[in-house]
Formats: C-alpha cells, structure tokens, sequence
C-alpha cells in the first residue's frame, strides 16, 4: 500500500499505478470494455448532448430551488419510477439511463434504508428524448403526493462534476455491466460501472466529506465488482490503477488510509470476511 500513498501525497502529482506481478484482472476487465457500442434514440448527430442544459439547477446558481430532503425508500422509488415509466411509454419511447449513489445503494444492492434523490446520466440521449425525461420527472412530482418529492428528486446534477470523454466511457461501462436497478416498459435504469462508484466513495471519504452511509456504500459497490471478476481482494495499487482510469484526483494520503479502513470494516460486517479486502 505504501507506494500508492507515496505517490497520492502531493494532489497535483498524476498516478503512477505500478500493478501487481501477475497480470491484472482488472487490466483485463477494463480493455474488454473499451469497444462497447453505444446505444440510444436518435440520429448519430443528436448523441452525446451535454444533459448540463437540462439540469434542474446549476450548482451554486443566484436563487436556486433545489430541494431533495425527502427521505425515499425502495418503495417510494419504485412508485415514482413507475409512474415516470408510464409517462415516456405514453409518448412511445423507450428509454435507458445510468445510475449512481443512492438509488443504487437502496433499490438495488439494500445497502441502506432509503436515498434523497436519483443521481443520473447519459451520453446517449437524443435531446428530444431528454426533455421527455425532465417532463416525466416533473410530471411524478406533480402526481405523487406522499411523499412530497423535492424539485429535485431525480436530477444529472452529477453531470457537473463528471468529465464529458469520462461520462461517455461510464455509460458504455454501465450498459456491459448491465446491472439493472429498475425496468418497466418507457424505462430502464443501470447502475454505474461497479468499480467507478466504488472510486468515487473513496475519494469522498478520503478528502473529509464522508457521510454516514458511504462506508457501507463502498462496499457494497466492492464486493460487486470483486465477484463479477472473481476476486478475493483488491491492493491500493490496483485501487490506483482505477482512480486513474477515472481521472479522480487529488486524494488526502491520510484520508485514503482512514477510508480504507472504514471499508474494510463495512466489508466484514455486512459480508462477514474478517480479513482486510482492501490491501
């Protein structure tokens, strides 16, 4: 672990990620992905459109109403997503995002009791049909009334902080994994590339902002892509390898130590490995 720390102390430095010996399941799984089709609605011309326009609120944007403090459990998320569902299948359309954070955690691996809001995007959408998404959102706020979604209860609001060549590479990732959080016809939702939400967790709490629930989050994500690649454990290097894969940077050299062993210890009480799995 001491090379990869070495290398994290100083944040402007890239990752130079030395792998282990022996050929990386990991390197193996990530070149397998890097041809994966892309699929969606609409012309060629009409991919790839920047989802920013069509967040509910920009970050720190004068007078923004931005509220998603309703606490929604798995049935309230299927509720809403059906109604959503409904909604697109009325215009005849079909259509599939990615996931990440909390309607993960929730709806699909049970990781914790309930989220505040669906954490999407795509770089596959038409922007016709990525209105009909933003209006099929508002549409289950205006008709589900217990509870009280927030305006926004379903947002790309981690758009922003996600590189466009980055979001691209998420999604071809996401629809191979093809782990499916909801589907009804009008719509499917896919959970993010294992391994990327896993990342993301790290770097949160590494750098000081870690919620409750991010520990057990993290490895519930890790112990998804460990059994997808037949996997006991997971080395700080091959860690690195990933975060740079990512372009997550800029990680606390204390922090990552005190993150790893959180999840080290979220790992063994909900899956009940004593061993360290983060090594």
């Amino acid at each position: 672990m001491l090379s990869i720390l070495g290398q994290l102390s100083n944040p402007l430095l890239p990752l130079a990620i030395q792998a282990r010996n022996t050929p990386s399941t990991i390197v193996k799984l990530l070149s397998s992905l890097t041809s994966v089709p892309k699929m969606g609605c609409g012309s060629s011309k009409d991919r790839d459109v920047d989802l920013t326009d069509l967040a509910p609120n920009r970050p720190g944007q004068p007078g923004q109403d931005y509220e998603h403090d309703v606490d929604l459990t798995p049935d309230n998320l299927e509720d809403a997503l059906q109604l959503m569902a409904s909604y697109i299948t009325g215009r005849r359309r079909e259509l599939s995002i990615v996931v990440v954070g909390g309607v993960v955690s929730t709806m699909l691996l049970r990781t914790r009791d309930s989220t505040q809001d669906i954490d999407f995007f795509s770089e596959q959408l038409s922007r016709e049909d990525a209105k009909l998404l933003m209006e099929a959102s508002q549409h289950v706020r205006q008709q589900l009334t217990d509870p009280r979604l927030g305006s926004g209860w379903f947002n790309n609001m981690t758009t922003f902080f996600i590189n466009s060549r980055i979001r691209a590479q998420l999604v071809a990732e996401g629809l191979a994994q093809n782990a499916v959080v909801f589907q009804s016809p009008g719509l499917t939702l896919l959970a993010a590339p294992w391994a990327y939400q896993f990342c993301a967790k790290v770097h949160r709490m590494a750098g000081g902002g870690r919620k409750g629930h991010d520990a057990g989050d993290a490895a519930g994500y890790l112990y998804q892509f460990l059994t997808s690649q037949n996997m006991q454990t997971i080395s700080a290097d091959e860690i690195g390898q990933l975060l740079e894969r990512y372009q997550i940077q800029g990680i606390d050299r204390s922090g990552l130590l005190e993150a790893f062993q959180a999840i080290n210890e979220a790992f063994a009480a909900r899956y009940g490995n004593a061993n360290p799995i983060v090594q």
